[in-house]
């Protein structure tokens, strides 16, 4: 286990260039008639062309799409019902994957560095770089007995691995959780209800620059609210409120504000709110509006400079970079394939953000899971 664990930290430092491409076709008008020019067709043709604007890497099997937990460097975690492994899905030779564990993980760290897994009924922590494992305390010490199995949920909390949730079972309508701090050790328990009057929420919880935001449901009518509470001097202060607002993603940013896709005011699209001014500017919108109707999904990257965005309508996928409250230099990089998952589940950025894998996921029937067989890598800068 040990030679095989440094097999894979060693792979953790290689560099592997991605590449990617791009093309805008222009336009020609005849103004003798209105017959369509032939470049002008052959742009039309290409519009409705399938579009894949980076490297198609085939896996040596279809995946279970939940399987697939981390792409990073070309170095692929994925469950199977003998463990952990890791595989480099852009060796062209022969592929042979390496164990990292003799169970299934719960969850990997969105930047691929840390792996939630359970031994018995105690949680775990596996740290890929150093290869080290501890425990993670999920009641303060000397509380009485209990263990993580009365959890109904157990998961990340950030997208570095340092915060663990977990969700109490047996009382979920009370709003019981707990977040561990892996780095210090430290518990905090938290009652929802201690706070607020829930009617439910969506367990979307995060934590960001040690604030815990939480979408809540505070009364009947309301689709979503979103507050946050200061781990620290344990402050509680709603980000974002109102009776006509519904978040189904959203990520605050390291300037205060909250991107987020959903419905505000009557408009459904891609919102960028300002906590302290009330200002919310509408990025992207859908024409029609219609209660619970959403068009598009988002995932941002690590340094906050892109944004993938996914129209569900059109099944299509582009790329952005968010400068200044505004998006630039948008382009296509995915078009014609159809995606049965929203794309902050299928996709994987680098840490600095150049680049990112996407998980092609196909429906394979009725009675059977959604599959992976491909996964597309592109570079993230035009």
């Amino acid at each position: 286990m040990g030679n095989k664990r440094g097999w894979w930290i060693g792979l953790l430092a290689v560099v592997i260039a991605l590449s990617g491409c791009s093309s805008v076709g222009g336009e020609k008008q005849q103004s003798s008639s209105f017959l369509l020019s032939e470049d002008v067709k052959a742009d039309i043709r290409s519009m409705k062309s399938p579009l894949l604007a980076g490297d198609l890497l085939t896996l040596s099997e279809g995946l279970n799409a939940d399987d697939i937990l981390s792409v990073q460097n070309g170095i692929m975690l994925y469950n199977n019902k003998q463990g952990l492994y890791a595989v480099n899905i852009e060796d062209n030779g022969k592929r042979t994957p390496v164990r990292l564990l003799d169970k299934p993980a719960i969850e990997v760290s969105q930047d691929g560095k840390k792996v939630l897994y359970g031994v018995g009924t105690a949680p775990y922590l596996l740290d890929l770089e150093s290869g080290k494992s501890k425990e993670v305390l999920y009641k303060k010490r000397g509380t009485p007995a209990s263990n993580s199995m009365g959890y109904r949920d157990m998961k990340f909390a950030d997208a570095e691995g340092r915060y663990v949730l977990f969700e109490i079972a047996d009382t979920i309508h009370e709003g019981e959780i707990s977040i561990t701090d892996t780095l210090t050790d430290e518990v905090y328990p938290i009652r929802l209800n201690d706070f607020i009057q829930t009617f439910g929420y969506t367990s979307d919880f995060k934590v960001y620059q040690n604030e815990l935001y939480l979408p809540i449901v505070v009364k009947t009518g309301k689709l979503s609210n979103l507050y946050k509470l200061d781990l620290q001097s344990w402050k509680f202060t709603p980000v974002i409120e109102g009776d006509d607002l519904y978040m189904a993603g959203y990520q605050p940013l390291s300037d205060g504000k909250l991107l987020f896709n959903g419905q505000f005011k009557n408009k459904e699209g891609l919102f960028l709110y300002d906590p302290a001014t009330g200002n919310c500017v509408t990025l992207l919108s859908e024409g029609e509006f219609e209660i619970g109707k959403i068009s598009y999904a988002i995932s941002l990257s690590p340094d906050e400079s892109r944004i993938l965005i996914q129209d569900r309508v059109n099944e299509d996928v582009s790329i952005a970079e968010l400068k200044e409250g505004q998006l630039v230099h948008k382009r296509f990089v995915m078009r014609g394939y159809s995606m049965y998952a929203h794309i902050w589940d299928v996709t994987n950025w680098s840490p600095d953000g150049k680049s990112y894998y996407i998980n092609l996921a196909y429906d394979e029937g009725s009675t059977a899971a959604i599959t992976v067989k491909n996964i597309v890598k592109f570079k993230a800068a035009s």
